[in-house]
């Protein structure tokens, strides 16, 4: 199981890698609309977490047998998610403190334009007020680095659930012998 984690896991850290350093060179060349980039960084983080279905299909034909208890596909599952979830969190935390610090003032502004042309003038100020309330903690590297990994991991907990439901398998007694990889 350990070798299963570890291989789909990298790959996962992989598709995080490049996902973040073409957002880094997009950020670098282009002014960004923030909304698309809103739908990139959601397809980067499902993208990246395809790697938990392939990672327990992987270990339930190859390495168990064709079974797998739901219970055992979930474990595997949670524990392939942990790392492109700490590697997402970690390359955010990264391209927010040092290679482009000026994210969140750039970001802010055009929420706060976004929440001006949305919203009356009785109530945008309102949530002027709480997206500044907000900012304390989103605007830091270790804001970002805590709400990113966790976003990730729930997401890939997700996946895992669903995963393990769909390929849980149970196809009776079979004689398992030291030969076989999974031991």
């Amino acid at each position: 199981m350990k070798k299963i984690v570890w291989r789909y896991g990298g790959f996962a850290v992989l598709i995080v890698t490049v996902y973040f350093i073409s957002t880094w060179l997009m950020f670098s060349l282009t002014t960004p609309n923030f909304g698309n980039v809103a739908v990139l960084n959601w397809i980067g983080i499902v993208l990246c977490l395809v790697f938990v279905f392939v990672g327990i299909l992987t270990y339930r034909n190859d390495m168990n047998y064709g079974e797998l208890r739901f219970k055992e596909g979930l474990v595997l599952g949670l524990l392939i998610a942990i790392l492109p979830a700490v590697a997402f969190g970690l390359l955010d935390a990264l391209f927010v403190s040092w290679l482009y610090p000026s994210f969140f003032d750039k970001y802010y502004a055009w929420k706060a334009a976004q929440v001006q042309s949305d919203y009356p003038a009785t109530e945008w100020a309102a949530r002027l007020k709480s997206l500044e309330q907000k900012r304390k903690f989103f605007g830091t590297a270790y804001g970002q680095l805590i709400v990113m990994t966790l976003t990730v991991y729930i997401i890939g907990a997700a996946i895992a659930a669903l995963s393990a439901l769909v390929l849980k398998r149970k196809t009776g007694n079979r004689i398992r012998t030291a030969a076989h990889p999974a031991y």
